[in-house]
């Protein structure tokens, strides 16, 4: 009975010790993925700079966001809304 307890002591250990491991992987995979992070002052925004009559006048900016995929919404988006523009995303 008492090696059965021993057992699964280990076994929830090695659980722990694999997933305390895993969290800086989780970390660098999510820096990596195009999102902000703590810490990070990089952000994301839709920026247009075309100029034709009647659409916006001047350069054109979305709001920041701290993920590419909604900056990249935003200038496809606009695109839609302003046939014939070519909205980008910068960091």
């Amino acid at each position: 009975m008492r090696t059965k307890h021993i057992l699964s002591l280990i076994a929830v250990i090695t659980l722990v010790a694999g997933c305390a491991v895993d969290a800086p992987r989780a970390y660098k995979q999510q820096r990596s993925s195009g999102k902000m992070t703590r810490g990070s002052d990089v952000g994301y925004r839709a920026i247009c700079n075309t100029q034709i009559a009647g659409s916006h006048e001047g350069i054109w900016t979305g709001p920041m966001y701290g993920d590419k995929e909604r900056a990249m919404r935003d200038a496809v988006e606009h695109n839609k809304l302003y046939p014939g523009h070519a909205a980008t995303v910068e960091h």
